[in-house]
């Protein structure tokens, strides 16, 4: 009995739907709309959070950035090589280490004029980056007293689109003086212990940085760990050895802190991001109340009739529940479908790696339905509590 009931409020629900059809496709528009909001905007967040705890791994599970700092603004923080050398000899755990700076410049190549940051470290610090040549040569020790550089994948785009290629051997003035260009990096994934993106930008050797502007002495290392390093030792030891040296002193930033920076940050992004998107399904959920409240107001003498032939309030209920799950439900599928395929097109454009999770199609269809639940609630019951022999006589 109760199958064959389900199946003419479906009946019934469809055929209703076909004649009001303009106002159908407006609230399902409401509802797609919503639920791809709130799908795309999760499973973007969900894929931000994983490219950035990627870039925290992409130097290894364990590393720790030290950046030098002066007591005060007046204080010089940059260590020569040797200075360097001294201060990391020996400590405990530490695997590889490298120097390096980074600035922002200016580069201008044919009057074309970009901005972007250059970094600039030692030969196995650009092993340690995972860096790769898609044209030219790769950097030798005989290029460290040089000006030379490897243009990034987007900046050498933006000086030639067509054929960025043709950018080796060029000479682009980068600040006030000029370097070759001996070879352009293929993408490289964005590493969090670096603050700047070389895809936008170049490398050059550490020696070449006081071109730029910069100190011969570098302010920056990045260590690798063992597994049993222990980074609270390792952060006291630099302190310790610093004192001889000034008022200069070490801030160790290791690779479990910028993970767990990375993860407090997508939480929260997560909720913002999502507390967002259901305003937009809010507005497709009322906007199903408001056409099932039309719909009971058209259709005042069919629910009379119904009730006088034998309908019980129950009935006239559940046919409007059933109305309005339609809508949500399908609604909740377009909008799914919609939503993944918003998120996928933004990581394909920048260059995350996409993957799709059982439970946020299935969370936003679920939120759907009970959207639409709630939006069918009180026509339902108004349509239920219709007087017929009132109705009838009016007319």
């Amino acid at each position: 009995m109760m199958k064959h009931r389900l199946f003419f409020y479906f009946h019934e629900g469809l055929r209703h739907f076909w004649v009001a059809k303009t106002r159908t496709l407006l609230s399902l528009l409401g509802i797609w709309i919503g639920v791809a909001s709130v799908v795309a905007l999760l499973t973007m967040s969900r894929l931000a959070a994983a490219e950035a705890l990627s870039s925290v791994k992409a130097l290894g599970e364990h590393w720790v950035l030290v950046v030098l700092r002066g007591a005060t603004p007046k204080v010089q923080a940059g260590l020569l090589p040797a200075e360097w050398q001294s201060l990391l000899a020996h400590l405990p755990g530490v695997t590889e280490a490298a120097t390096f700076g980074t600035t922002y410049a200016r580069f201008v190549w044919q009057h074309k004029v970009v901005e972007g940051p250059v970094l600039g470290g030692e030969a196995h610090f650009a092993h340690m980056l995972h860096l790769h040549i898609s044209a030219g040569r790769y950097w030798t020790v005989w290029d460290a007293r040089e000006r030379r550089l490897w243009l990034g994948e987007q900046l050498a785009q933006q000086f030639n689109p067509a054929h960025p290629q043709e950018l080796v051997g060029q000479t682009v003035q980068v600040g006030e003086h000029f370097f070759r260009v001996m070879g352009l990096l293929s993408h490289t994934a964005p590493v969090a212990a670096l603050a700047s993106d070389l895809n936008q930008g170049a490398w050059t050797s550490v020696q070449a940085l006081p071109w730029l502007h910069l100190p011969m002495g570098t302010s920056q290392a990045l260590l690798q760990l063992s597994q049993s390093a222990d980074v609270g030792r390792l952060c006291h030891q630099l302190q310790t050895r610093l004192i001889p040296m000034g008022d200069v002193r070490a801030d160790c930033r290791d690779s479990a802190d910028a993970v767990a920076a990375v993860q407090a940050q997508a939480r929260t992004l997560r909720w913002l991001l999502g507390a967002i998107a259901s305003i937009a399904l809010l507005v497709g959920g009322v906007g199903v109340m408001n056409v099932l409240l039309m719909s009971v107001l058209e259709r005042r003498r069919e629910i009379a009739i119904r009730l006088t032939i034998g309908a019980v309030p129950y009935d006239i209920v559940g046919l409007f529940f059933v109305e309005a799950f339609l809508l949500t439900g399908v609604g909740g599928i377009l909008g799914v479908c919609v939503g993944e395929g918003v998120a996928y097109g933004m990581a394909m454009w920048h260059h995350w790696a996409f993957s799709l999770q059982w439970y946020e199609v299935l969370w936003g269809i679920i939120i759907s339905c009970g959207v639409g639940i709630m939006a069918g609630a009180y026509p339902a019951y108004r349509a239920s509590k219709l007087d017929p022999a009132e109705i009838l006589q009016e007319g």
